[in-house]
């Protein structure tokens, strides 16, 4: 990893410039802000406990047939051990301690999910840790062991769920209208549902 802050700076420069058209001032802020969510990872503690293990996988691909289905996902680094599999998934969002159980909550589904298609590529495995690396938190990952019979529960929600988007049931989780990005004012849903 790229260490030195003026040598991450430049390289960031770079790939914002090539890739981003924005504001010199905005593209400034984020690049600092990039810069500093890496800066603090590579410093952290969570960053050397990864660096221990050896038999890993970046940006894994998996992809499974589901019934008439095929589920597919991108897993930021996928650890592999002898007696287990661990999913690692970076996120960016600028919260707060107080805000890191609350928001785990909001991505477990998505490791589940990322498990559950691992559970059957990787039938010998019993073991399955999911592992959220907040960046603005780093030292306070979130790590969550599930079973194989959790994944099978899961596998029958996510069925369900299938259905239902084939079925144009869509259930809006209205709680989450605080939260979303998508909201508008008065954190109401952009989506009419009838």
């Amino acid at each position: 990893p790229i260490l030195n802050k003026n040598d991450l700076t430049e390289f960031l420069n770079k790939k914002l410039t090539a890739e981003i058209s924005v504001e010199e001032s905005d593209r400034d802020k984020l690049l600092v802000s990039i810069r500093d969510d890496i800066v603090r990872y590579y410093d952290s503690e969570t960053y050397r406990s990864i660096l221990l293990h050896k038999n890993y996988r970046n940006e894994f691909e998996i992809y499974c047939e589901e019934g008439e289905h095929y589920l597919y996902g991108i897993i930021d680094k996928l650890i592999i051990e002898k007696d287990r599999l661990t999913i690692v998934d970076y996120k960016t969002d600028n919260i707060t301690p107080q805000q890191l159980a609350s928001r785990t909550g909001d991505y477990l589904p998505q490791l589940k999910f990322y498990a559950y298609i691992l559970s059957k590529l990787y039938k010998e495995y019993n073991r399955f840790d999911l592992r959220l690396i907040f960046l603005k938190q780093v030292d306070q990952a979130a790590v969550k062991e599930i079973s194989r019979d959790e994944l099978k529960s899961f596998g029958k929600e996510l069925t369900f769920s299938i259905r239902n988007i084939h079925s144009n049931k869509f259930e809006p989780n209205l709680n989450h209208c605080s939260k979303c990005h998508f909201a508008l004012e008065r954190n109401q849903c952009i989506k009419s549902f009838s």
